[in-house]
C-alpha cells in the first residue's frame, strides 16, 4: 500500500514538472550550482515518472528507494533549506517537511524492498524455489 501511495505521489509531481516544464525550470534556475535547469527539468520529470512506475509494478525497489533518498537530499540540501529557518510564520509544518519524509521512505524502501506483492517478490520466490530443488 505504501509503494502505491508514494508511486501517487511521484506520479503527480512528474506530471506539474513535465506539464509545467517552464516553471520548474524557472525554479531549479533559483540554484546557482544546477547547471542547464531546463535539462534538470525534463530529467527529473521523466525520472520521477519512471519511478512511479517501477513502484506501481514492484520492480527495482530497492533502486527506486535509493533515487528517492538522493533526489530527495539533494532537493532539500539545494532548493529547500538554506540561510533561512525553514519555519514559516503561519504555515503548519516546515519548508521540505513532504520532502524529508519521501527521502525517509526511499531509505525504508532501499533497506527492505517492496515485498512479496511486485516483480521482486515473485523473482525472490522464484529463485528461492530454484535453490530448494536443486538441495532435493
Amino acid at each position: 500500500m505504501l509503494r502505491l501511495v508514494v508511486a501517487a505521489l511521484l506520479g503527480i509531481v512528474a506530471y506539474q514538472v513535465l506539464t509545467q516544464i517552464d516553471a520548474s525550470a524557472a525554479y531549479l534556475a533559483q540554484q546557482t550550482l544546477i547547471p542547464e535547469p531546463r535539462l534538470v527539468a525534463w530529467i527529473v520529470g521523466f525520472t520521477l515518472a519512471g519511478m512511479a512506475i517501477f513502484l506501481i509494478m514492484g520492480l527495482a525497489v530497492r533502486v527506486v528507494g535509493l533515487l528517492m533518498a538522493v533526489i530527495g537530499i539533494a532537493g532539500l540540501a539545494l532548493l529547500r533549506w538554506g540561510a533561512f529557518s525553514p519555519f514559516v510564520a503561519g504555515q503548519t509544518g516546515f519548508v521540505g517537511d513532504r520532502d524529508l519524509l519521501l527521502v525517509v521512505i526511499g531509505i525504508l524502501f532501499f533497506c527492505i524492498g517492496g515485498g512479496k506483492a511486485g516483480i521482486d517478490g515473485a523473482l525472490s520466490a522464484a529463485r528461492a524455489e530454484s535453490r530448494e530443488a536443486k538441495r532435493s
